[in-house]
Order: structure tokens, then sequence, then C-alpha cells
């Protein structure tokens, strides 16, 4: 059984300065408090093939690889061995939408497969009611990342 879900928030900044703090891949970390540790498993840090290793707060770990990748537009990725976490695997997406110059819309939908055999439906079900909280923070402190990005590149 699958869960899947959409969320987006909205970033006062550029849709530039935003792309860099998420094609920022291997430093997710960074700017995030949902993911503890990441570190960049492939020779290229971002971009078609570039992969990551997350450790999740609180707990669990996940790799990923961007499967899809248009600069300032779109990054698809593919989320597989899971540990510690209810999920086999998922597909996910961050979209970048210019609402202005310096408004930019963040949309993040993923399509995720729940473990647990007999249980996978209620597990997908869990899974719909608590990932966007979690993915929400994300997307808030990417935002919130790119707001400060901006500031000081304006000063």
């Amino acid at each position: 059984m699958s869960a899947s879900f959409t969320v987006s928030t909205i970033a006062k900044a550029p849709r530039s300065v935003l792309w860099a703090v998420v094609a920022d891949f291997a430093n997710i970390a960074d700017y995030t408090s949902t993911v503890k540790t990441s570190v960049s498993t492939s020779d290229e840090p971002t971009g078609l093939g570039a992969g990551r290793a997350c450790d999740l707060a609180p707990l669990g770990s996940i790799k990923e690889e961007i499967i899809e990748y248009v600069p300032e537009e779109k990054m698809v990725l593919t989320v597989f061995d899971t540990k510690g976490i209810p999920i086999k695997g998922s597909t996910s997406s961050f979209e970048l939408e210019a609402i202005d110059d310096q408004t930019t819309k963040l949309t993040f939908s993923a399509a995720v497969e729940a473990k647990g055999g007999l249980f996978s439906g209620l597990v997908s079900k869990r899974l719909e009611s608590r990932l966007p909280k979690g993915t929400q923070r994300l997307l808030d402190d990417l935002a919130a990342s790119a707001e400060a990005k901006a500031s000081e590149l304006a000063t």
C-alpha cells in the first residue's frame, strides 16, 4: 500500500536563491532539523544521479538519488534503503514556482510505499496523517534558509 501527499510553503526569496538551497543536495542537514546528518554517496554532489544518505530526526535513515533534475524548477528523488522507519521507499519531488521576483512557492509531493506486510494499509493511513507535518517543517526550514541567504545577498 502507498500513501500520497503534497505540502507547500512560500519563501520570500528569489527562485534562484531557494533553488540553491534545495539543490545543495548532500548538505540538507545544514538546512533542516528533520535531518541529523547527510552525506553525498555519489561523485557529483547534485544533479541527475546524485545520491545522499541521511540520518533522520528523531530516528531512522534513508538513501536517496535524484532521478529528474530541471534547474530552478524541479527535482525528483527516489528513496530506498530505509532503516528504522515504516517506509520501503518513495518517489518525491520538489517544485519551485516564482510568484514574483522576490517570492517563490516551494511544493513537495510524495508517493510513499509503506512497510508492514498484512498491516501495510494501516501503516499507509498513519503515514498519510504524519508525514505531511514533518515535511512541512522541512519546507519551512528550507524557505527560512533561502530567506536568510537572500537577506545576506541584499546587504
